[in-house]
């Protein structure tokens, strides 16, 4: 495809990810070797369609399908752990694929700064030492409690919903949480983009399914090259 900011940004530190799953090789990412990400990004290389999932014929939740080769989403997982170690509090993309419903993507790691903690104890993020691993289908079912799983938001560029047309034209989507949260989600993509992963779909479902995302939060899928939900002619150059 054409531009990706993601790609210029991490285009450096991406080949040096292991990639084999034996246990054996790993490597320490952290705000030594993660580049400080732009506020504003842009990319041709990902498209996100939004959906209904119903449960038991009645029961409806938004639930997000991504798109995107493997190294796309190595990269979209490099910039959230920039996120985390640089403590940025915003990143904003800008979506150009020309078959996708979501035109602005935000990521937000909410941290809080000296004059701003509430009471109690407090750390701070300091390095992700990742070794590959091949994801499942469903990546985070009962690995954490549910406040620390990622979240996801569809709304609009206003974040009003206070009419059907409002609803209709959501074409925002925010991703945030806590950092255990944002790593989790960071760890799924750097995984399913290992070359000898061969799943092809990854659920994030509320709490009516496999749960992985956090409460209150929009549903996501993920989708690569080979599932029955691709199409490889929205990916031709024109």
């Amino acid at each position: 495809m054409k531009r990706c900011d993601l790609e210029i940004t991490y285009s450096d530190l991406a080949p040096r990810l292991p990639s084999q799953t034996d246990g054996y090789e790993s490597i320490t990412l952290s705000s030594e070797n993660l580049p400080l990400p732009p506020a504003e990004m842009a990319s041709d290389n990902l498209y996100i369609l939004k959906v209904d999932h119903v449960y038991n014929d009645w029961f409806k939740v938004d639930m997000l399908w991504f798109f995107a080769r493997k190294e796309t989403y190595r990269y979209l997982g490099l910039l959230i752990l920039s996120l985390v170690f640089h403590r940025v509090s915003e990143v904003k993309f800008r979506l150009n694929h020309p078959h996708g419903e979501i035109k602005s993507l935000i990521i937000e790691y909410a941290y809080r700064n000296i004059g701003e903690l509430t009471a109690g104890y407090h750390t701070q993020p300091f390095a992700f030492e990742y070794y590959p691993q091949l994801p499942d289908k469903h990546p985070f079912d009962r690995c954490v409690l549910p406040k620390e799983l990622p979240c996801f938001e569809l709304s609009n560029s206003k974040n009003l919903s206070f009419t059907d047309d409002d609803w209709k034209q959501r074409d925002t989507v925010r991703i945030f949480g806590s950092d255990t949260g944002l790593v989790l989600f960071e760890e799924l993509l750097l995984n399913l983009s290992v070359p000898h992963n061969e799943q092809d779909e990854f659920e994030l479902e509320g709490e009516s399914g496999f749960r992985g995302v956090g409460i209150n939060s929009a549903e996501a899928k993920l989708f690569l090259p080979g599932h029955l939900a691709w199409t490889e002619e929205h990916w031709q150059e024109s």
